[in-house]
């Protein structure tokens, strides 16, 4: 039958893991010298992205098979049918590309996948597109359900190691974050990238829309999923500040139950309080394709506290527009590598103590912090119990909770250059992003540099190496809970 490219992930929604997927899949699948594919999920395929995903491999035969083991919501259903699956499809030689298991959902899936490619003689490739330990400590409670008792035992499960293993993140940060603190060998991957698909005619057409829609107003647009961690409110506090009198819009709704309060949370506010914002435009019948509202926008913000690799820079980028951004050092690092500079403007978006209730934010958030405390491992706990307490004169708006985020924006204050240095720059004329180099982005050569990197290799990675046991890992893992600790948004 041919070498096979085998593709594994929960689930195949919307989102950055399937448009890796899609973009990749082709050019990983020839530099492997595979000649067919198949998909392997944990939830049916959505029927329009299927015929997307055939057309972008073809002429490459496509396999879809799916089983609730491999689903991202059925934590202890048990395995199912997975392992019979995997062991059904993968053969000598094949490729096994399994992707974001290290998020620590079906915590022993990892396990299983290389364990069975072993057995049959194929490769895995572990792609990692976020961590288990990144603001998701509630996962911790599940973990200790699943009969583990120890940070070394978590990350042993979510990176196994084998002699045909290789694991790669699509973030620089992140790739060194496991090479010199978890002693694990990571590659630094990146994303494949593919130029926006819109014409002049699109973007013309979009502009015609969204200028209707909003009632004349210039248009800025935040290219995202509804999420917490994209912080909107300060989407909207930056563009009232820059360009008073234009509209936000955003382009997803929900696409996760946890996040269902806090969105709607945020549509209260922008009805209650008259907020310039329209939400989930994209959704919205007759709407242009979020490429073309890109290149027709005023601007292009993203606000955003988190981010794995950042693909609206790219976009923002190639279709020339002006893009105003939170500084993010790893998405920052992760992008140069295509020539792209960074654009971002602001490292914090400084705020007076007074446009919000100070008194009753730090009961707020110290309740919910000592809730907090308990969600994680017990070797952890001291490295918060006493950290960002009391509330300064001035604070970061993106420290603040959505209930005091909401406060600011509705009390109409406005962003002061003397707090914010970088309001006059923005003030004086938004800045293109530097043109990228294309050649270097493109799936091709990202994939000769992906398939590249080779595998682990036995012994190099082996489980958590001695130098961080114990003290030294709970350390090292408590830095990164302490930066999480400082965005009451962040929370669940």
């Amino acid at each position: 039958m041919g070498r096979a490219l085998i593709i594994v992930h929960y689930h195949y929604r919307p989102g950055g893991v399937r448009q890796v997927v899609e973009w990749g899949a082709g050019a990983v699948a020839r530099c492997w010298g595979c000649e067919r594919v198949v998909v392997l999920g944990g939830e049916r395929v959505p029927e329009g992205w299927r015929g997307e995903f055939e057309r972008a491999v073809f002429p490459m035969p496509v396999r879809w098979e799916s089983d609730a083991g491999l689903g991202y919501w059925r934590e202890f259903a048990g395995e199912g049918g997975a392992e019979e699956l995997l062991r059904r499809e993968v053969g000598s030689g094949d490729v096994v590309w399994a992707h974001n298991l290290s998020v620590g959902r079906r915590l022993r899936l990892g396990a299983m996948v290389v364990r069975v490619a072993e057995a049959a003689g194929a490769s895995v490739w572990l792609h990692q597109h976020d961590w288990w330990w990144d603001g998701r400590w509630e996962r911790w409670a599940e973990f200790g359900e699943q009969g583990v008792e120890s940070l070394e035992e978590a990350v042993a499960l979510t990176f196994p190691a084998g002699e045909r293993v290789r694991t790669v993140a699509v973030n620089a940060a992140d790739a060194r974050f496991a090479r010199d603190v978890l002693g694990r060998v990571c590659g630094f991957g990146g994303n494949p990238l593919v130029r926006p698909e819109t014409s002049r005619a699109a973007v013309e057409r979009a502009w015609e829309w969204l200028r209707a829609m909003s009632g004349g107003r210039r248009v800025w647009v935040y290219p995202a999923r509804a999420l917490r961690r994209k912080n909107f409110a300060e989407a909207v506090l930056v563009m009232r500040a820059v360009d008073e009198g234009a509209m936000l819009v955003t382009t997803g709704g929900v696409s996760s139950a946890a996040e269902c309060g806090w969105y709607g949370a945020m549509e209260r506010a922008v009805e209650e309080g008259g907020w310039p914002v329209r939400l989930a435009v994209a959704e919205l019948g007759g709407a242009p394709t979020v490429p073309a509202m890109m290149g027709a926008a005023e601007a292009v913000v993203m606000s955003s506290l988190r981010e794995g690799f950042g693909l609206p820079w790219w976009e923002a980028a190639v279709l020339r527009r002006p893009l105003l951004a939170r500084r993010l050092a790893g998405t920052r690092e992760t992008l140069e590598m295509v020539g792209l500079g960074a654009s971002a403007v602001w490292d914090a978006v400084m705020v007076p103590r007074g446009a919000f209730d100070a008194g009753a934010e730090e009961v707020r958030v110290g309740e919910r912090r000592e809730r907090l405390v308990g969600m994680l491992p017990g070797e952890l706990r001291r490295f918060v119990r006493d950290a960002m307490r009391g509330i300064p004169d001035e604070v970061d708006f993106g420290e603040l909770s959505f209930e005091a985020q909401r406060e600011v924006v509705d009390s109409g204050v406005g962003l002061e250059e003397r707090r914010n240095p970088w309001l006059g720059e923005v003030r004086g004329g938004m800045r293109v992003p530097a043109e990228v180099d294309e050649v270097r982005a493109g799936p091709e050569m990202w994939a000769a540099r992906f398939c590249g990197m080779g595998p682990d290799g036995g012994d190099r990675a082996g489980g958590v190496r001695d130098a961080v046991r114990g003290e030294r890992l709970a350390a090292s893992l408590g830095v990164v809970v302490r930066e999480w600790w400082r965005h009451p948004l962040l929370w669940p």
